[in-house]
């Protein structure tokens, strides 16, 4: 994924890949990669990828993915924020009421921030799958949360999640669209028999 790296050195990969995964001896290797597209469309398919990059990405990843028996799947993460401040104010008289300016970062005592992922999982010509509660979008929260896992790297990856905790946070609900990721994943494997290269 990284410097000038050739249509047959990225088929080779994928084979070594697919033969680790099949014989046994994938102990060293991910069970899936993602990369993080540039494009940030929530209708999920191939054809509405407007960024060059991410097609160059994708023309080089599809062919030899497909051609061992990977699983290539697209996904769309939305983030839900919810914050909530406590405050103290003086006392006010009956009948008297808080207008929103009686509710400001500035005089809170604490602040409470949650965050909530949605995700949306579709195959590349955008039919939806029930994937909802896999280890495909378990691995991306985690990932959005901080924590990463060598069994599912990220490539091209910019989002964080802390970036929404500051004290500018709208204190009410709000939701921001992550991104797009493209993934390939080696549950759908074969057992191959055949020369491990790509044509």
């Amino acid at each position: 994924m990284q410097g000038n790296v050739g249509r047959q050195e990225i088929a080779d990969a994928f084979a070594a890949w697919s033969l680790a995964r099949t014989t046994g001896g994938g102990g060293g290797s991910p069970q899936a990669i993602f990369y993080q597209l540039d494009t940030d469309t929530t209708d999920l398919n191939v054809s509405n990828l407007t960024d060059s990059k991410d097609w160059n990405v994708l023309r080089h990843l599809i062919p030899p993915a497909k051609h061992y028996g990977f699983d290539i799947l697209l996904v769309h993460a939305t983030i839900y924020i919810s914050g909530e401040i406590e405050v103290e104010h003086a006392y006010k008289d009956y009948g008297e009421t808080y207008d929103e300016a009686d509710y400001t970062w500035d005089d809170a005592k604490e602040v409470y921030i949650s965050a909530k992922t949605q995700w949306a999982v579709t195959t590349l010509g955008g039919q939806p799958l029930a994937f909802q509660q896999n280890q495909v979008t378990a691995a991306l929260d985690a990932k959005l949360r901080g924590h990463t896992n060598p069994n599912y790297p990220v490539f091209n990856y910019y989002f964080d999640i802390d970036s929404y905790k500051d004290d500018d946070f709208d204190i009410y609900d709000s939701s921001h669209s992550v991104g797009c990721f493209f993934v390939i994943r080696t549950d759908g494997i074969r057992n191959l028999t055949d020369s491990f290269s790509c044509n």
